[in-house]
């Protein structure tokens, strides 16, 4: 269980919802052949930081609710969380990740040495690296994402906030196209019958 907790907290911190949270795939699970116990292992990470637009925008998802970080109905999530101790656990590890790697120091200090391996390959290989464009919002830069997710996970751990639940925007639901026109109620997503 603790490893399955700390699993969620780092989709959740990462905002990576095109995974187990959202679209229920992008993950392995690994079942140990000597304990038989599962184990969850991320894949395909490309689209974190707030950037799969189909549960909400980089914003929102920079507030991305540690109490549901997920698209409803994700069972299984749903109800290890519903259990308090497991709930407190995954809080503790939300905010363990949060304080050891989103932070600016730790976050910023990161990006440096990835900037300056960047640049060294570059140098060797004698290819430039082509930057974003520069009228992209200034949250798309990673420093930005990560300072405002730093900062709402822990007005989210002092109970100043709630964050952004998420919600299919756009995307499939039960194998079609689907774009819901308002934000849903607290009733759960259903999905058509296939």
């Amino acid at each position: 269980m603790p490893e399955f907790l700390r699993f969620i907290a780092a989709n959740a911190l990462l905002a990576n919802m095109d995974s187990f949270l959202s679209t229920g795939h992008n993950f392995y699970l690994y079942i140990h052949p000597d304990t038989l116990k599962a184990h969850f292992i991320p894949w395909d990470l490309n689209l974190s930081f707030g950037t799969f637009d189909w549960v909400g925008t980089v914003d929102e998802q920079a507030k991305l609710s540690l109490k549901q970080p997920y698209v409803k109905a994700n069972l299984l999530t749903e109800r290890v969380l519903r259990i308090d101790r497991f709930a407190r656990a995954y809080r503790a590890e939300a905010e363990r990740i949060a304080k050891t790697c989103l932070t600016r120091e730790h976050f910023d200090a990161r990006m440096k040495r990835m900037e300056g391996a960047i640049a060294q390959a570059e140098r060797v290989a004698n290819v430039p690296h082509k930057a974003l464009p520069p009228k992209l919002p200034a949250v798309y830069d990673l420093r930005n994402f990560a300072a405002a997710r730093y900062d709402s996970v822990m007005a989210q751990l002092t109970r100043k906030d709630e964050g952004y639940v998420p919600y299919w925007q756009k995307g499939f639901i039960g194998g079609r196209m689907q774009r819901p026109a308002t934000r849903p109620t607290t009733k759960p997503v259903t999905r058509p019958a296939r």
